[in-house]
């Protein structure tokens, strides 16, 4: 909800506990059913990084959302929320 987004929002402005460039690969055999929800313009983590994810992990999908960034959340808030509501609905 809004206290969630907010939150984020004053985390991402202060920079806390944010790592940048951080090496997930060894992370990936542990993960199960996962949503990736990626911008195609993210310069941050680019799009064949989340490829990788979606190859490597079991039981994952990927879902891109057209001509947003790494903050796909914010910049198509409706198309994010859409995606979110059709994975929890299935």
């Amino acid at each position: 909800g809004r206290a969630f987004s907010e939150g984020l929002h004053q985390a991402i402005e202060a920079k806390e506990n944010v790592k940048i460039n951080e090496d997930l690969t060894p992370c990936i055999s542990s993960m199960r059913e996962t949503l990736l929800i990626w911008g195609d313009k993210d310069t941050a983590t680019p799009l064949i990084d989340g490829k990788i994810f979606d190859r490597e992990i079991k039981n994952s999908g990927l879902a891109i959302i057209k001509g947003v960034g790494h903050f796909s959340f914010v910049e198509d808030r409706y198309t994010y929320l859409k995606i979110m509501e059709s994975y929890l609905m299935r």
